[in-house]
């Protein structure tokens, strides 16, 4: 895991992925939820435990700041927080030390959250471990810190074998985790999304997971491939009971399927 998680940490994988891909997602994402009354906008506390550079909700909160929002930023390698575009602001708040969203302690924060944003941060990295206890507690977590009407923001598209084949060699032959501030063609991973759907049954997957519609007009390169979902707090739940649920059985055949498309992944992005 080590080298893999430097691949997103350490290099350059974050800032050109923000680049290329803009903040109009996650902003587009807030005001769609509030659109379909699942988010008032109006004073919402926003929570996101493994925000890494934390510069998607730094755009964000500046788009909407005549709303009054608070922020809460945080990631297991605090040193990914250190160019801390937010710090000074009143209701933009940077959580002191590294932050395991797994053992994260919910009184820590003094309001519950309306909205947690978990794209390819702490949820993506369990589920490509597959480790089930990791997986619980942090959803545990989630519903601990949620408000009743809360939700999970999540990041959710899909792509086909061949396309996710190319992209991850486009990733190696374009060196876009090792060259600073260049224009990435397309994800270099799989989504969170993806990881669900392919440890739970895919009908109870596709029952909970609630596609979010952008109408993006940025003209960067991801942003038509970017898509976004929710879950609701109670369907949080009811995920944790199916992930305690899975059989012995699938677990070892999905674990075997995820750790074969970990070091798949590992041998592209690590070069």
């Amino acid at each position: 895991m080590k080298n893999y998680k430097s691949f997103y940490t350490k290099k350059y994988w974050y800032e050109n992925t923000y680049n290329s891909l803009g903040s109009e997602w996650l902003i587009g994402s807030l005001n769609k939820l509030s659109e379909l009354g699942k988010l008032n906008l109006d004073n919402y506390t926003l929570v996101n435990l493994s925000a890494n550079r934390g510069y998607y909700e730094w755009d964000a909160y500046n788009s909407h700041k005549s709303y009054n929002p608070t922020y809460y930023l945080g990631d297991i390698i605090a040193e990914d927080l250190k160019d801390k575009k937010g710090e000074g602001d009143e209701s933009f708040h940077y959580l002191e030390g590294n932050t395991d969203a797994t053992k994260f302690d919910t009184s820590n924060l003094k309001e519950k959250a309306d909205v947690i944003v978990d794209c390819k941060g702490a949820l993506w990295h369990q589920l490509l471990e597959y480790d089930k206890n990791g997986i619980t507690n942090l959803l545990s977590v989630y519903i601990n810190l949620l408000n009743d009407d809360g939700i999970l923001l999540i990041d959710c598209y899909t792509e086909s074998l061949i396309e996710m084949i190319h992209n991850l060699h486009t990733w190696k032959e374009e060196k876009y985790n090792t060259r600073k501030n260049i224009t990435v063609s397309c994800f270099g991973e799989n989504s969170t999304y993806f990881f669900l759907y392919q440890l739970n049954v895919p009908d109870f997957i596709n029952e909970i997971n609630n596609p979010i519609k952008l109408n993006m007009i940025s003209n960067k390169p991801l942003s038509s491939k970017m898509g976004t979902s929710y879950i609701t707090k109670e369907d949080l739940t009811s995920l944790i009971l199916k992930n305690t649920e899975l059989s012995c059985c699938h677990f070892k055949l999905v674990k075997k399927f995820l750790k074969y498309h970990k070091k798949w992944q590992e041998k592209i992005h690590t070069n």
